[in-house]
């Protein structure tokens, strides 16, 4: 497979852990971060080999020794850096949630399209090699039709006002941090609802801080929830006709699950560990797709990014939780 040559914008922990992963593959080239301080992006260089560091997310974006760019920045910047990254020329890899809703999101598939240019969503769940078997299991009917899914994600967080959680500015909020997951296994496993109810409590600052969401189907119910007021076990459960799997704790970033049918009695355990730190999954997706000349991944689709969001958007109009601008 061709290297490719990598860039990050942004300096954070999610950017760490994508480049230690970067750095366990023979066709990735680490090469260069940006980030709006040029002693971060240094000391985020040394510490993660790669080549050279940039002091602007300009200086990134038009630089001749990069392929393609994960950007890793807080949610509200992720539209606005994908879009300039595509228009000079670069693939992107954009960390999840791709936008802070669907209209961003459009955008930026429109400028994959104009640009032909790669552009996937970093929602590495979608990648993870238990994940992928889970879908295998569903989809040849080992546990027969689907009737209930649950899916939970929480914790409790006592992050500052001003952090990327707890702030507007930066699309913050528990629904778009740790509820895409549980949403993502919904829509993955059933599709797009027939109807979405979602009861959320926001906090001071006017994120959300839980929110409960029920998705009806012609012949199922998603049942999910998400938080950072309290813990919560991080599990999931795909319950068919036939049978049953259990995915346990944390669920988002799977090791092992239980299927449970008529064949096996008291259940089949699978384990499995992804590569590195859980990253490797997707980085080779996008390798892929580039050697083949795609601008979209067919595992996880340009449309079903936009989808995605457009639930998103729809249960933050529902429990009343807005971003400036929009």
């Amino acid at each position: 497979m061709k290297t490719l040559k990598w860039g990050i914008a942004g300096t954070g922990n999610i950017a760490a852990a994508f480049a230690h992963d970067l750095n366990l593959l023979d066709e990735a080239n680490c090469s260069v971060v940006g980030s709006r301080s040029l002693e971060r992006a240094q000391s985020f260089a040394d510490e993660n080999n790669f080549k050279k560091a940039v002091g602007s997310y300009e200086a990134l974006f038009g630089h001749p020794e990069v392929d393609i760019v994960y950007v890793a920045t807080p949610h509200h910047l992720h539209a606005e850096l994908t879009i300039e990254a595509l228009n000079n020329g670069m693939h992107v890899i954009c960390e999840k949630p791709i936008a802070i809703n669907a209209k961003q999101t459009k955008a930026m598939v429109e400028a994959s399209k104009k640009n032909n240019r790669f552009l996937m969503e970093a929602l590495w769940t979608r990648f993870n090699p238990i994940m992928e078997q889970i879908f295998e299991h569903v989809s040849t009917g080992e546990i027969g039709d689907i009737r209930y899914l649950f899916a939970d994600f929480a914790f409790r967080s006592d992050a500052p006002d001003k952090s990327r959680l707890f702030n507007p500015e930066l699309g913050g909020g528990a629904l778009l941090d740790v509820g895409i997951y549980p949403v993502f296994l919904a829509y993955s496993i059933l599709g797009m609802p027939n109807s979405v109810t979602a009861k959320g409590i926001r906090y001071h600052t006017g994120v959300d801080y839980q929110s409960s969401l029920i998705f009806e189907y012609d012949e199922a119910h998603a049942v999910m929830h998400s938080g950072f007021a309290s813990d919560s076990k991080c599990e999931a459960i795909i319950s068919g006709r036939d049978g049953r799997i259990d995915i346990h704790p944390r669920w988002h970033e799977p090791r092992f699950f239980t299927l449970t049918n008529k064949e096996n009695g008291d259940g089949k355990r699978y384990e499995k560990h992804p590569e590195g730190k859980g990253f490797t999954g997707e980085i080779m997706e996008c390798h892929k797709c580039i050697e083949q000349g795609q601008i979209a991944s067919p595992k996880w689709s340009h449309q079903d990014s936009i989808n995605m969001m457009t639930l998103l958007d729809e249960i933050r109009n529902q429990i009343g939780v807005t971003y400036p601008g929009e």
